[in-house]
């Protein structure tokens, strides 16, 4: 099928604000991602204008982490976004097999919150970071649907219905997306990564409980519970990987000790036997 100038093909997903394909520029055979938003959530031209405004603004973007918006239309009354096509698995995916090592959380987090440095630097927000819009490529994370869901929802009632944990309170209350709400929505992405869907009374206490508060910082209900910008939450997250390595060493440690005092044991129990 042909869309103004896009020939679509497979489907790569589907989401709160529509579907998008993998699709071919008929112009020059470049492949993109080809994003078809549900017609009820951008039937003003404002918004296509709004989406249209922000490709121009991603014109220049630098950061590996960040997919900028190619191009918006609206096609029957349907806005259309254009994206660079990115191959990948996307964390949703990735989790569906189960948590990551922190570790693993940590430079997720790190590469993400210096995506959204250079962002907010712009006076830019996404809008809507959670596990299915970040891409797991070899070339590290990468967030795609810039702005899309935030630019569409233009009503109290709509930004309710889209209310799920990974809306910061103020964006559920029907407040516009902000670089705060985007801390509060990578600190749940991240959280989901390290402990699955558990809520916070139910983790037990384990040695990544430094790195579990500086997660539960980012989801402070109030923006000014939060980080005061993307590179402290980088700092703070680094240095809670630190402490977290620090407690498995000295767990690997403890255990090497008690192997070491086990075998000594076995050793003086055997002697008198061999002198015998």
């Amino acid at each position: 099928m042909e869309v103004a100038g896009y020939e679509l093909k497979e489907v790569l997903g589907e989401g709160r604000t529509g579907r998008v394909y993998r699709a071919v520029r008929v112009s020059d055979g470049t492949e993109v991602a080809f994003r078809q938003v549900k017609p009820h959530l951008a039937p003003d031209p404002a918004i296509v204008e709004s989406v249209c405004a922000l490709a121009k603004d991603c014109a220049d973007f630098k950061h590996v982490s960040l997919v900028p918006v190619l191009q918006a239309f609206s096609v029957q009354g349907a806005l259309c976004v254009v994206e660079p096509l990115v191959e990948g698995q996307s964390l949703a995916a990735r989790l569906e097999a189960g948590v990551m090592p922190p570790a693993e959380v940590v430079s997720l987090g790190q590469q993400l919150c210096d995506a959204l440095t250079e962002l907010h630097g712009r006076d830019l927000h996404h809008g809507d970071i959670r596990p299915a819009n970040v891409l797991l490529t070899g070339r590290g994370a990468r967030l795609v649907g810039l702005g899309v869901a935030d630019r569409t929802r233009r009503r109290r009632h709509e930004r309710s219905m889209f209310g799920d944990p990974f809306d910061a309170p103020e964006v559920r209350d029907g407040s516009r997306g902000s670089a705060s709400a985007d801390l509060f929505a990578l600190s749940a992405t991240l959280h989901r990564a390290l402990a699955g869907e558990q809520e916070w009374s139910d983790l037990p206490g384990t040695d990544d409980d430094s790195l579990l508060e500086v997660l539960k910082q980012g989801m402070g209900p109030t923006p000014m519970m939060r980080f005061p910008g993307a590179a402290e939450m980088r700092r703070l997250l680094g240095a809670a990987l630190g402490e977290v390595e620090t407690a498995e060493r000295q767990r690997e440690q403890a255990a090497a000790e008690r192997r070491l005092a086990e075998a000594e044991q076995v050793a003086e129990a055997e002697r008198p036997a061999r002198q015998l």
